[in-house]
């Protein structure tokens, strides 16, 4: 890097890293899904600050695609906000008074667990199973996206699916945080993220005509790809904003 940038390396932060799975253990080995068996409970910010003589930070995917929004999207006019990421599969991260929130063990915002795993959670892989079953096969989830849209069979019917397990996870956010917003982010495209707020309800009793002020469900306005911006905040974050 330092060679094809012109870079010295007493000029550089330290590395930012984004990786999909939950923490265990100390908070930094990473437990991820089956195809990143070969990262799976290793202590990657040891190992690889050893390897490049670099401070490195990792964190989960969700996380650092929070950080990219609170950086460069949502968080210029949302000081708190919880963020949902869509991707192959479900999670995200929370933003409180400007600043991520990752809880103890790293593992706040792992929204999908509000509900059983067996439990139809939307994903993007799930959507690319629908697309498959009716005959149409894409090699991955971004050559979907290229090409899917909105008024496409499969694509409502994943929506339809998707609207109450959504309901649910924005109405526990929204009693349990009463964030500014709850923001749709991830891999989806902004009117994918449209349609699908569009039927997400936020369950709200109305008590004499003055129901609970509810956060804003907004599609992210931070620049893609949002998880590897984020992951660049990260050593700014641990070096300047630590106070």
């Amino acid at each position: 890097f330092c060679t094809e940038t012109g870079a010295t390396p007493n000029r550089i932060a330290g590395i930012g890293l984004g990786v999909t799975g939950y923490f265990v253990g100390d908070g930094h080995k990473v437990n991820p899904p089956a195809p990143l068996d070969s990262i799976a409970l290793v202590d990657l910010e040891e190992f690889l600050t050893d390897s490049l003589g670099l401070d490195v930070h990792i964190d989960n995917d969700g996380n650092t695609a929070a950080v990219a929004e609170s950086m460069a999207g949502v968080g210029r006019w949302a000081q708190t906000f919880a963020y949902f990421y869509l991707s192959a599969g479900f999670g995200g991260g929370l933003v409180i008074d400007g600043r991520l929130y990752r809880g103890r063990n790293g593992n706040a915002g792992e929204f999908a667990n509000i509900i059983r795993q067996t439990d139809n959670y939307p994903t993007l892989r799930s959507l690319k199973e629908m697309y498959a079953a009716s005959g149409r096969q894409f090699s991955s989830i971004d050559e979907m996206l290229q090409v899917s849209c909105v008024t496409d069979a499969e694509v409502i019917e994943w929506m339809d699916q998707a609207a109450e397990p959504l309901s649910r996870f924005a109405s526990a956010v929204a009693a349990i945080l009463d964030p500014d917003a709850i923001v749709f982010g991830g891999r989806l495209p902004v009117p994918l993220a449209k349609a699908l707020i569009d039927r997400t309800e936020i369950f709200n009793a109305d008590r004499r005509h003055k129901p609970k002020p509810v956060p804003r469900l907004v599609p992210a306005e931070a620049p893609q790809p949002a998880t590897a911006i984020g992951a660049g905040f990260l050593p700014f974050l641990h070096t300047f904003y630590t106070a």
